[in-house]
């Protein structure tokens, strides 16, 4: 068996040296805390970006142009045009409405699940993107 310039150690132990006073994970200092540390904020870092990953991979359309309304004191349906429906419902640039959403915020890039669809959220809905496409037709 080999041997390391500081003896033999169990399989899996880690040789921590001193750290800088702030690395990229926010727990400065050395010894065994530091490690607990960093190793926990690591694990919550994998943790939100597997969950990030697995809401890509089910995403079944895309909604461009979208618009929010308010249905009842909780909940709201999203107009707007479809694009890449993987479930092959409705061809690209399909006005729809989804089913009910329970409130929360909304932005460009947003995941959001309906009862039976996940959408991607594109551009919102802007009178100034409307005029810009009604400008183009009258030319």
């Amino acid at each position: 068996m080999s041997r390391t310039n500081r003896g033999t150690r169990p399989a899996g132990h880690d040789f921590w040296s001193k750290r800088p006073p702030s690395n990229k994970c926010g727990a400065g200092g050395s010894g065994p805390s530091a490690k607990k540390r960093t190793a926990s904020i690591e694990r919550q870092q994998a943790k939100h970006q597997t969950a990030k990953e697995f809401h890509m991979n089910e995403i079944t359309s895309r909604l461009e142009n979208w618009i929010r309304e308010q249905v009842t004191n909780k909940e709201f349906i999203l107009w707007g045009n479809v694009f890449d429906d993987m479930q092959s419902r409705w061809p690209d640039n399909t006005i729809i409405h989804t089913s009910g959403i329970y409130n929360c915020k909304l932005h460009e890039g947003s995941v959001v699940r309906t009862r039976n669809s996940t959408y991607l959220l594109g551009k919102e809905y802007t009178d100034e993107s409307n005029s810009e496409k009604e400008s183009e037709n009258r030319r």
